[in-house]
């Protein structure tokens, strides 16, 4: 469920009132982290459908690189993630021990949209995912926060309403407009009349970065929603680290397609 895309700024900001939407733009750009290694643990609560689940995990990254996660129940191990550029990795152990492989081109081809091991370390550590130099952005104000979009927010409202076939995706960011952090990140896809919504909130002063120490995921479509929260209770940078995923045989392995 969860978890972008280019590293270079985002320069055309489309919109009057210059000086209010160069700052909305300075805001945006100011929450792209470099974390080369942190580690961390968390709780995490999925609902979905009746379905309400919670566990431990332990998460490890190294940017660009990979993003080893371990979940637990009362202690107990029942799955380990592990992705890397190319593809991800699940191993669960409950109810049974299946290794789940998923190559991200095939995600790419499926969605139409460039889902990369970037675009999950970018949510983790609240960094605006699919900002990229290729879109052009429109700005506004919202409930006191910066507005930053791929279309106009009156657009994006018709293209809703309209439930148009269109496949590409629409991005929005709020920044707050007195300490510019992210506060929330909505990618749309019009034409599966789907949306995801990434809210961040309790920011710690990590390595002189502001980081969300809690992470609220909402993703909803025409017939189906879920929602993840994530709240980190530790959470360290710069320490070299490990990745361990070692498979046995007595795992069935299952190729998504």
């Amino acid at each position: 469920m969860i978890l972008l895309l280019s590293g270079c700024s985002v320069k055309k900001l489309i919109r009057t009132h210059d000086q209010e939407h160069e700052s909305a733009l300075e805001a945006l750009n100011g929450n792209r982290k470099t974390l080369d290694w942190f580690d961390a643990k968390a709780a995490i609560n999925l609902e979905s459908g009746k379905d309400n689940k919670s566990f431990k995990a332990v998460i490890r990254n190294r940017v660009d690189s990979v993003c080893w996660m371990n979940l637990s129940v009362a202690g107990l191990s029942v799955g380990r993630t592990l992705a890397t550029v190319d593809s991800i990795k699940m191993a669960v152990k409950f109810p049974k021990k299946q290794l789940l492989r998923m190559e991200f081109s095939m995600l790419q081809q499926r969605f139409d949209e460039a889902i990369s091991l970037k675009m999950f370390q970018d949510a983790l550590v609240g960094n605006p995912v699919g900002l990229s130099k290729a879109h052009e952005y429109y700005t506004d104000l919202d409930s006191g926060q910066y507005w930053i979009g791929t279309l106009p927010k009156n657009e994006v409202l018709k293209l809703e309403q309209a439930e148009s076939p269109m496949a590409n995706q629409v991005y929005q960011y709020w920044c707050d407009k007195q300490t510019g952090v992210l506060t929330k990140t909505r990618i749309i896809d019009v034409g599966r009349s789907a949306k995801i919504d990434l809210a961040y909130s309790n920011f710690k002063n990590i390595d002189s970065l502001n980081v969300p120490m809690h992470i609220d995921i909402r993703a909803t479509s025409s017939t189906d929603s879920a929602r993840m929260r994530v709240k980190f209770n530790r959470f360290r940078v710069n320490r070299k680290l490990k990745f361990p995923f070692k498979i046995n045989d007595s795992y069935e392995v299952l190729d998504l397609q």
